[in-house]
């Protein structure tokens, strides 16, 4: 059996010489209006750290072009561009956008941050601190902590959404999940070598739950932080994303064998228990074979 602490620890010296401290992964669709702001607040959050930021991008509108005229103005950040062309690269949303940009990073730790300014840039500085501070896999960013707050959620329907799908992850993946406020977050930050020799298979916008359930992570911080209202642009929320979130949960725990293991050991025991009664009862109803006469007159 391998030690995961162990393995971790080999791997993190294998990256102790990698060129840059943070990899700031930022998923982009239609966002035109953001991206100046959102580079010059990572900027100014992020001085003395060897950055770069990587855009996956998803766009149909001038995005891409924004961000590469910011690159240029802004060189210290070193930053990247992926472009996904419309069809098949863009399958899966969201979430394969962030997976591929985790496996283009080269930091030792890994930052998610979404384009619409709802996570401040400026708080990437706090959990990239942190992380070093407290030696922690993972840094999850929350908005139901005492100092964290969620108004950018547009209305009490969108906030009893949220609550409801957080609580059914936690219920769900309770190993994983009891101690973490904020499962389905996309503001995080992590050490890249717990994705080693991890296949993600993420679906939708929850890729902070695949991480969860999916790497060998062992220790984790939370930073409670203010969850901005859109200024601009539209959000990409709707019923479908929250199926997809239910499906998501779904894959997980049919994939993932230790994903909600108490809840399979519930199942299977509560199979065995319905078979056993099923067999008593056919028992007790099966006639018993009749005594014949010679065995009354023996």
């Amino acid at each position: 059996m391998i030690d995961t602490k162990q393995h971790i620890s080999q791997l993190e010296a294998s990256h102790q010489t990698a060129a840059y401290d943070l990899s700031v992964v930022i998923p982009t669709r239609n966002e035109r209006g953001n991206i100046q702001p959102l580079l010059s607040a990572i900027q100014d959050a992020l001085k003395g750290i060897r950055v770069e930021v990587i855009f996956v991008d998803d766009s149909d509108d001038d995005t891409p072009r924004i961000i590469d005229a910011s690159a240029e103005a802004m060189a210290q950040l070193h930053i990247r561009l992926q472009h996904r062309l419309p069809g098949d690269e863009r399958s899966g949303g969201l979430a394969t956008a962030v997976e591929q940009g985790m496996q283009l990073a080269r930091a030792r730790y890994v930052a998610i941050i979404d384009a619409d300014l709802q996570h401040p840039p400026m708080q990437l500085r706090v959990l990239y601190d942190k992380a070093i501070a407290e030696n922690a896999d993972m840094v999850l960013a929350t908005r139901y902590k005492r100092g964290g707050s969620y108004e950018g959620l547009d209305g009490i329907s969108r906030l009893l959404i949220s609550l409801g799908f957080k609580w059914t992850a936690k219920v769900l993946f309770p190993e994983k999940l009891l101690g973490i406020s904020d499962p389905l977050g996309g503001f995080f930050l992590f050490r890249r070598s717990i994705m080693e020799n991890v296949t993600l298979r993420p679906i939708g916008y929850k890729i902070l739950l695949e991480v969860l359930i999916r790497c060998p992570w062992q220790s984790f911080v939370e930073v409670p932080y203010h969850f901005h209202a859109r200024s601009n642009g539209q959000s990409k929320a709707d019923m479908r994303q929250g199926l997809t979130a239910l499906q998501h949960m779904g894959r997980l725990l049919r994939e993932v064998p230790s994903a909600g293991r108490v809840w399979k050991i519930a199942g299977a025991a509560a199979t065995s228990s319905v078979g056993l009664a099923i067999l008593c009862s056919l028992a007790a109803i099966t006639p018993k074979p009749r005594s014949s006469q010679a065995d009354l007159n023996a």
